[in-house]
């Protein structure tokens, strides 16, 4: 949207844009900037477009307009481009989340020798990427403000995309509600109930920690003996052993730092087996400890 006039906060007046392109400030006043209304705090820019510049609102989303500021948006159309992501979740399979878990290795495991590869022969076609790959996550409001629940979503149609990854001290305001991946280090497990888990964990290499929610959309599969995995894993992590997590969650809340796991397979274990770094799912580290 634009503008006539601007707040010059450096010398608390008003100029109009005229007087803004004119001046032989330029430079500093650009960055000074503010929304005339009086009371609102919005940040301006100028906009040195050829043939006519322009003033126009910097971030609707980081600096709003108040809402009775003729300026305010109520959704700015970044917000509106990434609701049309709102059930994109549903679209990622159990292949597709297993495949970006996969990618977390060297963030699980920071300190890991890795094999030097020859270089390939021939460069691998490029992948078809979707408009997702542009955004920053994927939405998915929460089914207690009328959002979507996780567990009414049976239509999962293949398609190629992004999910961000981000460390807890990462997370911004802007994060909440974002489907984010990321790995930890678990500390303990507390089982509320057969359909409600709360996974204790820890930022790897750093102090910040994290709730990991488990909730009914995660048991929606009925998997044969899950509760029993969880029971043994809880066993694992309350006796000591050293087992890190790499997951795709909604980013629930920054401060207390919690997340929500969607799908039994939105997560998996990373261990030490016999001097070499392993990253697999619950059944495959249930199947490979419990026989010892």
């Amino acid at each position: 949207m634009e503008f006539e006039e601007a707040l010059n906060t450096k010398s608390n007046e008003k100029m109009t844009l005229d007087e803004i392109i004119q001046s032989d400030d330029l430079e500093d006043i650009r960055t000074t900037l503010k929304c005339p209304f009086p009371g609102c705090d919005a940040d301006l820019i100028y906009v040195a477009a050829s043939p006519h510049p322009f003033l126009s609102t910097k971030n609707h989303r980081k600096s709003p307009h108040i809402e009775d500021c003729p300026h305010y948006k109520s959704e700015t159309d970044s917000i509106k481009k990434k609701k049309k992501y709102q059930k994109v979740l549903a679209a990622f399979g159990e292949n597709d989340i297993s495949s970006r878990l996969d990618s977390l290795k060297d963030d699980i495991f920071p300190d890991r020798k890795k094999r030097t590869r020859k270089s390939p022969k021939s460069k691998k076609k490029p992948i078809d990427r979707t408009e997702q790959i542009e955004e920053s996550g994927v939405i998915l409001e929460p089914s207690a403000h009328n959002g979507i629940d996780p567990s009414s979503v049976t239509d999962r149609k293949p398609i190629k995309g992004r999910i961000s990854k981000k460390r807890f001290t990462e997370l911004l305001d802007s994060d909440k509600g974002v489907i984010l991946k990321s790995t930890a280090q678990l500390i303990s497990i507390t089982k509320n109930s057969d359909d409600s888990y709360d996974f204790l964990c820890q930022q790897i290499n750093g102090d910040k920690e994290a709730t990991l929610k488990l909730r009914r959309s995660f048991f929606k599969r009925n998997i044969s003996n899950i509760n029993k995995q969880l029971k043994f894993l809880k066993e694992k992590v309350n006796s000591g052993k050293d087992i890190r997590i790499a997951f795709t969650g909604r980013v629930d809340s920054i401060n207390p730092c919690e997340f929500e796991i969607y799908d039994d397979f939105g997560f998996k274990l990373g261990t030490v087996y016999r001097g070499a770094p392993i990253l697999e799912t619950l059944l495959l580290f249930y199947n490979r400890y419990s026989k010892k």
